[in-house]
This record gives C-alpha cells, sequence and structure tokens, in this order.
C-alpha cells in the first residue's frame, strides 16, 4: 500500500496516535494560511511523494515565516524531486505538507512487515539516529516469521513511507 505521509499520520491520529498538527496542499499560495493557522512561528514544508530520503533531497525544508513557507512551497510543487528510493528519474511533487515545527529530542524506528501469507506482521525493533541507518542495517536481513513483540516504548509521534517498509517514530 502507498500512502502519503499525511495520509498515514491521518490514519494515527483517528487512532488516538498524538501527530504534528499540519495541513496538505496542492497550491503554494495556501501555504501562508496554513502557517499563521498552525501559530507555531516555525513550520515544516515537506514534499509528499511516496519514497524515502526526501530531506536530504531536498524536500523537507523549515520555515520561519507564513511569507518563507509559501515561498517554500512554491519551490517544491512542480518540481522533480531525486532521491536514493526515487531513482535518477524522480518524482513530480504534487502536495506539501505544511506542518508545526517541534524540538525532536531523540528518534527510535520500528519497521513492520507484512507477511501476506500468514496474514500477520513480522518485524524487528531497533534505536537509530538516522533514518539511513537503519536502511542500511535492514539491507539483506531476512526477518523471522513470527509475532512482533515492541516492547515498554509507546509509538507517539508519526509514520511515513519508505519501499515497502512502515517506519513508525516511536519516543522513549
Amino acid at each position: 500500500m502507498k500512502i502519503h505521509e499525511y495520509q498515514a499520520k491521518a490514519i494515527l491520529a483517528r487512532h488516538g496516535v498524538p501527530v504534528p498538527r499540519g495541513e496538505v496542499t496542492f497550491a503554494a499560495a495556501d501555504a501562508v494560511d496554513i502557517a499563521k493557522r498552525l501559530g507555531t512561528g516555525v513550520v515544516v514544508v515537506k514534499a509528499q511523494i511516496h519514497a524515502g530520503g526526501r530531506g536530504k533531497g531536498g524536500g523537507v525544508k523549515l520555515a520561519r515565516s507564513p511569507q518563507d513557507a509559501e515561498k517554500l512551497a512554491r519551490a517544491m510543487i512542480g518540481m522533480t524531486l531525486v532521491t536514493h528510493q526515487t531513482g535518477p528519474e524522480g518524482r513530480v511533487v504534487g502536495r506539501v505538507l505544511i506542518e508545526e515545527g517541534l524540538q525532536m529530542q531523540r528518534e527510535l524506528y520500528l519497521s513492520i512487515v507484512l507477511d501476506r501469507a500468514a496474514g500477520r506482521p513480522v518485524g524487528e525493533s531497533f534505536p537509530v539516529w538516522h533514518l539511513h541507518d537503519a536502511r542500511r542495517s535492514m539491507t539483506g536481513l531476512s526477518l523471522p516469521t513470527r509475532s512482533l513483540a515492541i516492547g515498554r516504548d509507546r509509538v507517539v509521534i508519526g509514520l511515513s513511507e519508505s519501499a515497502g517498509n512502515v517506519w513508525l517514530l516511536k519516543a522513549s
């Protein structure tokens, strides 16, 4: 299933998981009003494509004013974003998520892979400092076919898509 970050966060929010406030737009001019409604001073403008590595590819930027948010959204919408997951052809950005800026303390990631034959999730959880490190540690990894045990930490923040894996951000 391919869903955008904003769609995944809406699903999590409907089930009581706290997620950052934000709105998606297809028009850069709307970014000013969205940033003003969020009222946080700093917002994050995030390109919405079905690929990871958006930040390193220039698709995630901080805006320090509503006008800055519009300028960044205008530059992103319509651009071809190339990341390590899109290949050299990239993907055209058709929408952006304008989200409240938050001060992150620590990030941990959990990968959930669905075993369609068994009809259940399988996976491993591990702490990492960057998603890139998580991908590197997952390369060639054969996950055991067993039920997932999440442990003591609870999933609290967000979700982003990553080439068939679901990456849940969690905090201790």
